[in-house]
């Protein structure tokens, strides 16, 4: 079970956030201030997959704490969650190197949807079935071959099946054309050879788009192919 850390001196709402995630498999503690949070945060051990940081705390802020675990080397994913909806406090955050911004008031589920994703791209959130690739609104299935969008079934080759399954598993890098033709065609990437663009062709028009438009799969001049993930911030 993933174990996060709420840092907010707003009490009610830790303790609504943390029965909440405990309802949703997520295990989560919670302190008021930035000092108590790095009393129980080390670089070497920390027990923590993900922080969940208001921005106005007493004290040293949000802002200033986000800097000061990047300076230490945290390597922890940091949420900011406030109240505050200030374009610059928003920029500054993401740039310091948070990597979600959520305004209160909002949607306990809208915040557990938001820490899940940032979980799967962490590595924080893995799938009890190993044969199971969840990667935003898609699932591949490996052992009964299916894929589903939003639950909907999406009925591909078995040449599409293996290009989109290496692709799930590199979700937001590039993955070479030679390795694509390779591990799915079994034969090195040969420019003049069009198979591999009309197998992608076929799957992009299978799998569509994200409901906003952004395309599923990009491709990268001279690097490959990416399966894209949708920003975090609106």
């Amino acid at each position: 079970m993933p174990k996060i850390l709420l840092i907010d001196d707003d009490v009610d709402l830790c303790e609504i956030l943390q029965g909440f995630l405990k309802n949703n498999d997520i295990d989560a503690d919670f302190v008021h201030s930035g000092q108590d949070a790095l009393r129980i945060l080390s670089p070497e051990a920390s027990r923590y997959d993900l922080l969940v940081l208001d921005i106005m705390m007493p004290g040293e802020d949000g802002l200033e704490f986000l800097k000061e675990i990047k300076s230490r080397s945290l390597n922890i994913p940091v949420i900011m969650l406030t109240g505050r909806a200030d374009i610059q406090d928003k920029l500054t955050a993401l740039d310091v190197g948070a990597e979600d911004y959520i305004c209160k008031p909002c949607d306990p589920r809208e915040i557990l949807a938001r820490i899940r994703t940032v979980l799967r791209r962490s590595g924080g959130e893995k799938s009890g079935d190993q044969n199971i690739i969840n990667v935003e609104d898609i699932e591949l299935n490996r052992s009964a071959r299916t894929v589903h969008i939003n639950q909907s079934a999406v009925y591909l080759t078995d040449v599409e099946f293996r290009i989109l399954d290496k692709l799930l598993q590199n979700a937001g890098n590039p993955v070479s054309s030679n390795s694509l033709s390779i591990d799915v065609l079994e034969r090195p990437y040969v420019p003049d050879d069009r198979s591999l663009s009309k197998h992608l062709s076929n799957l992009r028009q299978k799998i569509g788009t994200y409901p906003n438009g952004v395309e599923r799969i990009r491709t990268l001049r001279g690097k490959g192919f990416r399966y894209n993930l949708l920003p975090l911030t609106k």
